[in-house]
């Protein structure tokens, strides 16, 4: 079973997130290791996962959280039902400011990262791994966030 990371360019003024972009970054486990410990040592993470941002956009927010609804179905919500089982054996976590929202249980280790941070990833993983730890997508993503003020970049990951 593969793993893959979903990516969000956010930039926070004043306490406020503005969703810029959701970015494609591939699937590379020696990234995803040195973004945040997923499929390789938490060690080797350049900061460890710091959760889901309590600021993010609503956009990005969106693609993490699940609504609980019993009318409703599909991807985006979950049943009140499985909701309470789910919190109970602690596979999901309630929205710190929304009760009707909980994390998506197929949906793990999320984080962010500064465009600082970022290159420190991309250099750690030239290092490492030569000419193939040259990632175009990375870099994109880092080109990006450079021209923008206060940019982060709001990531998780499925399995």
């Amino acid at each position: 079973m593969g793993c893959d990371i979903h990516a969000h360019i956010e930039t926070v003024d004043n306490g406020y997130a503005t969703h810029f972009a959701e970015i494609y970054l591939g699937r590379n486990y020696a990234l995803f290791e040195l973004m945040a410990g997923v499929r390789g040592d938490r060690d080797n993470a350049i900061v460890p996962p710091r959760g889901f941002p309590d600021n993010a956009n609503s956009t990005t927010e969106d693609k993490f959280y699940q609504e609980i609804s019993d009318e409703e179905n599909g991807s985006r919500y979950i049943s009140s039902e499985r909701a309470k089982e789910y919190l109970e054996k602690g596979y999901i976590k309630q929205h710190p400011k929304h009760e009707w929202k909980v994390t998506n249980s197929d949906l793990h280790t999320p984080s962010y990262l500064n465009t600082k941070e970022l290159k420190q990833v991309r250099k750690k993983l030239r290092e490492q791994y030569g000419h193939q730890g040259q990632n175009y997508y990375l870099d994109a993503c880092i080109a990006a966030m450079k021209k923008l003020n206060n940019a982060r970049l709001v990531f998780w990951f499925d399995n």
